[in-house]
């Protein structure tokens, strides 16, 4: 399936707001730690006008990236830049313990919150993605904007 222009547009906007803080500064996400939903909800609502949904859970956007017609699962290895990569908490062969992630395919990078700096970052490449999540029992799972 080929990118689509919504794809494009979430793409240029997501690189577009590298450096900035996207989410809230506070204690629900601890502080931009744990901000990733909430900063793919951002670039999200930027480039559309509204988020995905699911607030600042990974586990409430896999539902809506699973339900909403707006939105196409793919298989591993189709990704395009725009595309959503989703590693959900809750979906770890090592437990519920074990925290997500989500971020935003580029060319070269995945973009997402910085859980140190609470910064939106191109901060793993395709293969620091899989590698790191695979290794925290995760099964990355990618969606397309339709």
């Amino acid at each position: 399936m080929p990118q689509t222009s919504n794809g494009q547009k979430l793409y240029y906007t997501a690189k577009g707001l590298i450096g900035q803080v996207l989410c809230g500064d506070n204690a629900a996400d601890g502080y931009g730690i744990f901000g990733c939903a909430e900063s793919v909800n951002y670039v999200f609502k930027r480039a559309f006008g509204g988020p995905i949904g699911g607030g600042a859970s990974t586990g409430a956007m896999l539902n809506v990236l699973e339900t909403d017609s707006r939105f196409k699962e793919i298989p591993e290895g189709q990704q395009l830049p725009g595309d959503i990569a989703m590693c959900a908490t809750g979906t770890s062969t090592l437990g519920p313990q074990a925290h997500g992630h989500v971020a935003i395919v580029g060319y070269t990078w995945y973009m997402s919150n910085d859980s140190e700096t609470a910064t939106w970052e191109a901060n793993y490449t395709h293969d620091m993605w899989v590698q790191s999540f695979a290794a925290r029992g995760f099964v990355t799972r990618y969606f397309r904007v339709l």
